[in-house]
């Protein structure tokens, strides 16, 4: 009799530990996860093959010919240029440098680096960069492009865009995301 006792009292303890981990795991998992989405946020890892995938994909919506020159905005820009360069079999490649952020924090736009006016006077440009944020950066370097290199052209291809935040998308985009995206050419902070 006894010995029903110990093994009835032990199956109730094992029941409740059982119900108790399941309410615990059921209930503790959307808390848990939504914690943990708000503490950091979702991270995007492309690889260099999906960049070229990427760029490959755009390029067959892109007509090589209807531009003169290539300009990647550097430094996120300058490793897709080469990609667009490539695929668009065309060599008259060039950079301007721009910068808008300070890691992952927004602040006011330098500019450096910019090529010559007489090289790019009177062309079709098409801009690249890895990615339209708030269009900030793209947007200032189309103005200064326009109103002071007097090109006769200019559009823009970015491999991500924002969707969250970007207002006015570019001409030619990849993928529409609002994870944070970490580029085979970024050291990770």
């Amino acid at each position: 009799m006894e010995c029903r006792k110990k093994i009835k009292t032990t199956a109730t303890i094992i029941i409740i530990i059982c119900v108790v981990s399941a309410m615990l795991w059921v209930f503790g998992r959307g808390t848990t996860n939504a914690i943990a989405i708000e503490e950091s946020p979702a991270m995007l890892y492309p690889t260099w093959n999906e960049l070229q995938d990427v760029v490959a994909d755009m390029c067959r919506d892109i007509d090589g010919d209807e531009y003169d020159v290539i300009m990647g905005i550097s430094v996120g820009g300058l490793a897709p240029t080469v990609f667009f360069s490539e695929e668009l079999h065309n060599k008259n490649v060039t950079a301007i440098s721009a910068k808008s952020y300070d890691g992952k924090k927004q602040g006011s736009l330098i500019i450096r680096n910019a090529p010559e006016k007489e090289s790019l006077e009177g062309k079709r440009i098409l801009l690249i960069d890895d990615v339209v944020d708030t269009a900030i950066t793209i947007n200032s370097v189309k103005k200064l492009l326009i109103e002071e290199y007097d090109v006769a052209t200019i559009d823009v291809a970015t491999l991500y865009v924002n969707y969250d935040h970007c207002k006015e998308y570019p001409r030619y985009w990849g993928i529409e995301t609002t994870d944070w995206i970490v580029f085979p050419w970024e050291k990770e902070d």
